[in-house]
């Protein structure tokens, strides 16, 4: 009995230790509205590696146009295109500072694809 109540709590803890690594290791996007006040109407702030952001588009259209600006040093960013669920649906490394044309997207973001926490602009419009 003891032997089984001993497997039974290292089971128990080897699959604790894979759900956290995997939920260290997934993608983590945030979503929200698109922020019609201002320029930088995806986000403007931090974000650590392996995160992302994306907001809902402005209304029907054939097409989104994402640009961003970023620190690191790096001359791309993660750019994507997803649906109401989360799921990417197309994606690219955007250029500092150059225009991406989406088409057929629902929600625009950005993701850090980098190791470090880096300061990160995007805009969104439709087009």
């Amino acid at each position: 009995m003891r032997t089984r109540v001993m497997k039974a709590v290292g089971f128990l803890a080897v699959l604790a230790a894979v759900a956290a690594v995997a939920g260290v290791a997934a993608p983590s996007a945030m979503s929200s509205d698109c922020d019609t006040g201002a320029y930088w109407n995806v986000l403007s702030r931090y974000l650590g590696s392996g995160v992302g952001q994306s907001c809902n588009g402005f209304g029907p259209s054939t097409g989104e146009t994402e640009v961003s600006t970023f620190g690191g040093g790096y001359s791309t960013i993660r750019g994507f295109c997803s649906d109401h669920n989360g799921t990417w649906t197309q994606s690219v490394l955007l250029q500092y500072n150059v225009a991406w044309r989406f088409f057929s997207c629902e929600w625009v973001g950005v993701y850090n694809n980098h190791p470090d926490l880096i300061w990160v602009n995007a805009h969104h419009n439709d087009s």
